[in-house]
């Protein structure tokens, strides 16, 4: 079995080399051991280019693929083919990856799965609803996947894992890399509480052509695909386009009808995606009041000093500015500093810009 992992090792090395390679030599050849030992003229009388060729041959470093399984083994990433029976079935799809790389927990494809996604730029509305959605869905024992891009696939994983849930990020690179760095904390957070995934062995860099191919896995793992904030044409309606493939279940978060952000999500409402404001819309009104009432008792579990507390309450889930904290509290502005630096190294609310403050969900 570790001769054959070899094998699709080097079927995933040629994939980061070229995927269309890759996928045109597997559909030859069926198999991966075939493809690393079959000589030139079988490439040749296949219909191989000379380009592709020497592809291959370059990819058929013995020395070097087993110095990259060495670096997997060291860093904790696992491989999984389309050979074994743990590997996902990707019913539906019609370009499914014959490999997947991790680090974390092993994914699963399960009804439990629901894929999240949306705009990187996107506003402080847009990432408090990926927030608060996410963080509903793993609370209910949902498994949350998205994309680990700056915006709201990251407040998808956060709101996922600062309940204590399981969530998936799945990467256009190797995972010896965190694409976007900027994400590092939440990249490692998430392989402890999670998986990190990708079709990509180590080496491979996140290249902008890789990011359709890791749209299709993020809606492939789920048979339910949320998008939060999306304008239209962007990115993420080839998550749309994929998921549509499947047969998978659509639900878009309304926006302003002004708003630019919100442009994509409304125009998939008005072609018939499922209308999300709260976890109700997708899995009833049970599961949103089990969420309710989980958020409600460790709201309430939070103790704090009492003007602690009044400035705590004088925050907002979206960003309030200081003067009107002040203003609200009837607290000295230097106290209310005190208390708004001591809530936010305890981890109850954050800056997202300079000096306007918002709740984190505890």
């Amino acid at each position: 079995m570790e001769e054959y992992n070899f094998y699709w090792y080097f079927y995933a090395e040629v994939f980061g080399v070229s995927e269309t390679l890759a996928e045109k030599a597997i559909k030859l050849y069926k198999d991966p051991q075939y493809i690393y030992e079959a000589k030139d003229e079988s490439y040749v009388i296949n219909g191989l280019k000379p380009k592709e060729i020497e592809i291959l041959n370059f990819c058929k470093n013995r020395e070097k693929l087993l110095k990259n399984m060495d670096e997997s083994r060291r860093l904790g990433i696992h491989m999984m083919h389309e050979g074994e029976n743990i590997f996902p079935e990707f019913v539906g799809l019609s370009d499914p990856p014959k490999v997947l790389f991790y680090r974390g927990k092993r994914p699963l494809l399960s009804p439990d799965n629901i894929s999240m996604v949306g705009a990187r730029s996107c506003t402080e509305y847009g990432k408090s609803m990926a927030y608060n959605l996410a963080l509903d869905f793993a609370i209910v024992g949902k498994t949350v996947i998205s994309g680990l891009a700056v915006g709201i696939d990251g407040a998808c994983h956060k709101g996922a894992l600062d309940c204590g849930g399981l969530t998936y990020a799945i990467l256009g690179c190797g995972l010896d890399l965190c694409y976007p760095f900027s994400n590092k904390i939440l990249f490692d957070r998430i392989i402890k509480n999670g998986s990190v995934i990708s079709e990509y062995p180590v080496g491979v860099k996140a290249l902008s052509w890789h990011f359709p191919k890791r749209n299709r896995i993020i809606s492939a793992l789920s048979d339910k695909l949320v998008v939060v904030e999306a304008k239209k044409k962007s990115g993420t309606y080839i998550t749309v386009e994929w998921a549509l493939q499947k047969g998978n279940d659509i639900y878009a978060v309304p926006g302003r009808a002004t708003d630019p952000y919100s442009d994509g999500c409304n125009e998939l409402i008005k072609q018939g995606a499922g209308l999300i404001t709260d976890i109700g819309d997708v899995y009833g009104e049970e599961l949103k009041i089990a969420a309710y009432m989980y958020r409600k008792t460790k709201n309430d579990s939070i103790t704090l000093a009492n003007e602690n507390r009044l400035v705590y309450n004088n925050c907002d889930l979206l960003p309030t500015d200081i003067g009107t904290i002040i203003r609200n509290t009837r607290l000295p502005e230097n106290r209310v500093l005190e208390c708004l630096s001591r809530l936010e190294i305890e981890g109850f609310i954050e800056q997202p810009s300079k000096g306007y403050y918002c709740r984190k969900n505890v």
